[in-house]
């Protein structure tokens, strides 16, 4: 306590004890997955100067189950501590859990609740697939997997709108893990024009998500990610400007002020103004088409960037005109988008004397890197470009055809970019050809379920749901489905697809541990180690370690630990992510080069534990990714 007066003051203290006279606590880790057995310590403190004595019982919710079901007296000393391990094991299931421990003692009732996640030790899985009904041919579902009952589920929308089939591709975009600008930009996108499509495919039991909030979001925190010059950074805090992404969302957030969302507009004046000095350059790039050939070519994202401008009323007509008259160094997406710009200012003439007949002879290779080149990229810019300035362009079938079919092919890796503009482009096309009428039958599991009558329908399935059949009565309709869960024993497909991951553990002294077991309260290195198989340049590599339940991270900047001087390759990383339970890095691979990723662990708690592997996925090829080295890991 503290008295004053003028410049008159004085102060006193006394020391008191605020606390329950017993006292509890318990070891558990932050979290625990399917199958783990934890040792949880739990010690009673008797603050009390006399003896006592009571009853102590623990119990679990959420599925935990507790091995040696403790129930029993305890008598503790004056200022003394009672301990005891409890054994709890985690069946086959996901999800939230409780551990309360209750003391009888003194007259009174003292208790601890723990709240516990079961988290997967392995990554959620998820089966998808889609396709049309109509009167001659009815569809088929079938939903049964091997997933954990507790983990799965399922989900069907069936609607008169064609692009519902492309529900895993925004699924996609919507749920991507990381918050880089373009990531943030491509799943943002979508969600402006298509509102209520991402409610319906992300509809859960528990949560509702709000697509707008989402949008809103997005723009609030590319504004955080501007520069003093007005161009964007790659990941927030960065100090370099990000061509290609700034002028990515400047797309987006020139498209979202149109659609009504609140866009600072001093960023956005900002960005403009970059983009008005960015297109100046004249730049030429190496242009990598038709599978290794290659030319001189006028820099994609420069023309990109004239379009947006374009797009947002400010046509820069002396930078127009000076690539019309260069236009042999125009790639093919490159004429679309000039073409575009010209239709934007009014200038139809223009532009149709540089939009190409078809969209063909030049395809672009695909790039992990830059700009991101690839073909279903560069034939959804021109799609796009032609929705917004020509809708009834013959053109746009075939467009819309080629790209439907590739995002509806057995390629799963197209990335955030490819996905982002192949949905804008096919989903303005998709409201305005949506059916007129429709009817159906919708049976679950051989019984009559629910009619369709004109509003999409969406079917939350829980794990006893089989089979789903659609019979079509009149017009035609579209589904997609998608059931997801989690193996009960962790497992996962191994392999290596032209990048390789790996981990290694080792002591604080560098040797390497060749076994699973640790004693608690270890302190441990991990190595992680990311190579490259190609030859070829692979960027924006995320490397991720899951970790197991009873290791929490200790020091991820492993070089400020005193001791570590034998660690003389550690490699340079664009980006680190650390959450509780797992840590990634974000990295790139020139030619055949290896990479090593250090940081530190302590093992915390008691028990046994599944470990989930260390992956490597290049976000813009998903076809590079490597995922390998789970097991078990024991803490006495």
């Amino acid at each position: 306590v503290v008295a004053y007066k003028d410049h008159q003051f004085t102060n006193a203290e006394s020391h008191m004890k605020v606390a329950d006279p017993i006292v509890l606590s318990n070891g558990l880790p932050r979290f625990t997955s399917p199958l783990d057995t934890v040792i949880m310590p739990v010690t009673i403190s008797n603050i009390t100067k006399q003896t006592v004595t009571g009853t102590m019982s623990i119990s679990c919710t959420g599925g935990l189950q507790l091995v040696n079901g403790i129930s029993s007296k305890v008598s503790i000393k004056p200022n003394s501590e009672f301990k005891i391990d409890a054994k709890i094991f985690t069946p086959a299931l996901i999800g939230n859990a409780t551990v309360t421990i209750v003391v009888n003692a003194l007259g009174e009732k003292f208790s601890d609740q723990t709240d516990i996640t079961i988290r997967p030790a392995s990554t959620l899985q998820k089966r998808t697939g889609s396709g049309k009904s109509d009167a001659k041919t009815p569809a088929m579902i079938s939903l049964a997997q091997d997933f954990m009952p507790s983990s799965t589920s399922s989900k069907v929308i069936i609607s008169r709108s064609p692009f519902v089939q492309f529900a895993k591709d925004l699924t996609y975009l919507v749920e991507y893990p990381h918050g880089c600008l373009e990531q943030t930009t491509s799943a943002a996108f979508p969600q402006i024009y298509y509102n209520d499509l991402v409610k319906s495919i992300m509809a859960r039991k528990q949560t509702m998500i709000n697509p707008s909030q989402n949008v809103q979001y997005a723009i609030k925190k590319l504004e955080s990610m501007q520069l003093n010059n007005g161009a964007l950074t790659y990941w927030l805090g960065g100090d370099d400007a990000c061509d290609w992404g700034s002028v990515y969302a400047a797309h987006f957030l020139f498209e979202a002020k149109k659609a009504g969302f609140e866009v600072n507009p001093n960023s956005l004046k900002q960005l403009q103004e970059y983009l008005t000095i960015y297109i100046k350059r004249h730049e030429t790039i190496q242009y990598y088409y038709n599978n290794g050939l290659f030319r001189t070519a006028a820099d994609p994202n420069v023309l990109y960037a004239i379009y947006v401008l374009a797009l947002a009323g400010k046509s820069p007509q002396a930078e127009m005109n000076y690539y019309a008259e260069n236009n042999v160094f125009l790639t093919i997406e490159s004429k679309y988008l000039l073409a575009a710009a010209f239709a934007l200012s009014g200038n139809k003439l223009r532009f149709k004397a540089l939009l190409p007949s078809n969209f063909s002879g030049e395809n672009a290779d695909r790039s992990t890197w830059g700009y991101y080149n690839s073909l279903l990229k560069s034939e959804a810019l021109a799609l796009n470009a032609l929705v917004e300035t020509d809708i009834n362009n013959p053109q746009i079938g075939i467009l819309a055809k080629h790209l439907s079919e590739q995002l509806k092919g057995t390629n799963y890796y197209w990335n955030t970019q490819e996905r982002a503009f192949a949905l804008l482009a096919l989903g303005k096309i998709a409201k305005k050809l949506m059916s007129t009428a429709a009817t159906a039958q919708i049976f679950v599991d051989g019984k009559l379920f629910q009619n369709f009558s004109g509003n999409e329908v969406v079917l939350q399935l829980n794990n006893s749901h089989q089979n789903v059949k659609i019979v079509t009565t009149s017009g035609n309709l579209f589904y997609y489905y998608e059931t997801e869960g989690i193996a009960a024993n962790g497992s996962f497909i191994q392999e290596d697809k032209f990048i390789k991951a790996r981990r290694t553990i080792l002591t604080k002294t560098g040797s390497l541990i060749g076994m699973n077991r640790f004693n608690q309260n270890d302190l441990i290195v991990i190595k992680l180690t990311v190579s490259n198989s190609t030859g070829n340049k692979v960027e924006n590599i995320a490397v991720t370690d899951l970790l197991p339940a009873g290791f929490e991270i200790e020091n991820p900047r492993i070089k400020s630990i005193p001791g570590m001087s034998w660690i003389t390759d550690n490699s340079y990383y664009t980006n680190m992510d650390i959450r509780d339970d797992r840590i990634t890095y974000f990295t790139n691979l020139e030619g055949t080069e290896t990479k090593s990723f250090y940081y530190m662990v302590r093992a915390v708690a008691k028990g046994t534990y599944n470990q989930g592997p260390v992956s490597a996925d290049a976000m813009y090829a998903g076809e590079y990714h490597s995922y390998f080295g789970a097991g078990k890991v024991v803490i006495r």
